[in-house]
């Protein structure tokens, strides 16, 4: 059975041997690092045939957006109703919304696995035209639907109150309450309130513009603002409902603010609106918005940063967007909650249907494909939040440049050079590389972060595999690390462990580990360079097994 495989481009591989991806299973979806099908599973090939089927229709979920597609030599091959299919695809693109082919329970037949995030998967659905002991027959249709964002993108908000302005060493700091959006109470109709803080340099001047989002339990980050104002930028910081703790957001109002903290975060009904976190998101796009119209901002130079659920809220707005955002930088927040993060366990006590839509239009990796600018995350590789597949599969759906370092051993922080840790008391983020990344695409200053192009691991002789890869930088490259962990563990509690790196030639680096080190199981690698600055980066993560 595939379902331990892992796909990477146009092959599968399991355990390290290479199969061509003709003989996966029928649809497949990463959860918590491992490969679990979804749809027509029991499915499996040998040698490109179907040698046994045993479905399990229940764990289909129509709308969410896993779609496959079914080939075969013979037409009889898919006489019989076996498993469930839906859209043909060529390529990454839907050319029949209309038909359902059946799946044969054997013959001669061939699968694809179709990406989830594709653009087209969101306008489908797939409704039941029959329904047997054996299976389900679905055929899949255009469903019409509106973005619940899209009434208010691109209009920043109307002002409820201006609280005061004061200055301070050189910053002047304006704190406002802007009205959000209308919403039911018992006794009619609301509006909700945010409060927001602007930042700006006393000196008058035309500066980039920085969107500081808050992480869990947090409120609007008004120290930071002030910082980053030093630096030379316009700063707005918000409330964000559901992420906030309502004991610290005092001057934000709406139906949040009779719950309890992080309750309503996971839901759907009576619509998506019911969520705390479509709040969080409406303020912080809002708070993006009310940013750009300030009139000393450089419009086409506006950046955003948060950390946790505020990084989540860096992704999200991010796509929602688009081209508004000249630069992000997420620590530790990323999208795909139903890939591997914490909150997978939240998402799964939902209705499957629900579940489908908070994913559909709350789940930050389902954006990821609009974002259209330079977007960097720092990670943790034992994250308690935010796990190392999910941070992949956000950066893999990104088509904008993309960079990020993963810390080995440490959740929740990134304890490297350039991280949270050690950082000058002057720094303005949550680690001092945020400041380089940003004077670097919003000001046009320094130089740029390294990048970690390639990387591979080969064995070498018969006892030792060599980890290499090679690095772009236009700075001195004053450390570098291979990092290592077995692959199967639980990502909270992976070992890794990390090895110097030699140089062998310009930007070339390599390890030898001996296979000894390995055993039988399949390991994890990626490489990890810091420069003088300091600023770290990690490479994409891959597989090795001997």
């Amino acid at each position: 059975m595939m379902w331990n495989a892992v796909v990477e481009g146009n092959t599968v591989i399991r355990t390290g041997k290479k199969r061509p991806a003709a003989i996966c299973s029928v649809l497949a979806i990463q959860k918590n690092d491992t490969l679990t099908g979804i749809g027509s599973l029991g499915i499996e090939f040998r040698r490109n045939t179907i040698i046994s089927s045993r479905p399990n229709v229940s764990s289909f979920i129509p709308g969410e957006g896993y779609w496959n597609e079914v080939r075969s030599t013979t037409m009889d091959a898919l006489n019989h109703v076996k498993g469930i299919v839906g859209t043909v695809f060529d390529g990454n693109t839907s050319i029949n919304m209309d038909y359902a082919y059946r799946l044969s329970e054997r013959g001669v037949t061939q699968t694809v696995i179709k990406d989830p995030m594709d653009k087209n998967a969101g306008r489908l659905t797939n409704i039941i035209i029959e329904d047997g002991n054996s299976a389900r027959l679905f055929k899949t249709s255009e469903v019409k639907e509106v973005d619940p964002f899209a009434p208010y993108l691109g209009k920043s908000p109307s002002l409820h109150m201006h609280l005061g302005s004061e200055v301070q060493n050189g910053v002047i700091i304006d704190k406002v309450v802007f009205n959000s959006r209308e919403y039911k109470t018992n006794t009619g109709i609301d509006s909700t309130k945010i409060f927001a803080a602007i930042a700006r340099p006393e000196r008058p001047g035309r500066y980039p513009g920085l969107l500081v989002l808050h992480g869990g339990g947090g409120a609007a980050e008004v120290e930071k603002a002030k910082k980053w104002a030093t630096k030379g930028y316009v700063v707005v910081t918000v409330d964000e409902p559901g992420v906030a703790n309502t004991d610290n957001t005092p001057n934000s109002k709406g139906p949040w603010n009779n719950l309890k903290y992080g309750e309503n975060r996971f839901i759907v009904k009576p619509d998506i609106t019911s969520s705390t976190i479509f709040d969080a998101v409406l303020a912080s796009l809002q708070g993006l918005y009310l940013l750009k119209e300030q009139p000393d901002v450089i419009p086409d130079k506006i950046g955003v940063v948060g950390i946790s659920w505020g990084g989540y809220l860096t992704t999200m707005i991010s796509g929602l967007a688009g081209s508004s955002v000249a630069a992000s930088f997420s620590v530790f927040g990323s999208g795909f909650y139903d890939a591997s993060t914490v909150f997978l366990k939240e998402l799964d006590t939902m209705d499957p249907f629900h579940k489908a839509t908070w994913l559909r239009w709350l789940d930050a990796g389902r954006r990821a494909y609009c974002i259209q600018n330079p977007f960097f995350i720092a990670a943790a590789t034992n994250d308690n939040w935010f796990y190392p597949q999910a941070v992949k599969n956000t950066l893999q759906h990104i088509s904008a440049p993309v960079n990020h370092v993963f810390s080995q051993n440490v959740s929740h922080k990134i304890d490297l050079p350039g991280g949270t840790e050690n950082k000058k008391e002057s720094s303005p983020g949550w680690t001092e590389m945020e400041e380089v990344y940003f004077d670097y695409y919003l000001k046009g200053n320094g130089k740029r972060f390294p990048k970690i192009k390639t990387i591979k691991a080969e064995k070498r002789g018969t006892s030792f595999v060599c980890v290499s890869f090679v690095v772009d930088s236009d700075t001195p490259i004053r450390q570098a690390t291979v990092n290592y962990a077995f692959v199967g563990e639980v990502p909270t509690k992976r070992k890794w462990m990390t090895v110097s790196a030699k140089c062998i030639k310009k930007n070339h680096y390599e390890v030898l580990i001996p296979l000894q080190n390995l055993g039988k199981n399949a390991v994890e690698f990626y490489g990890t360079v810091s420069d003088n600055r300091p600023v770290s980066v990690s490479s994409n993560m891959i597989w090795y097994s001997n």
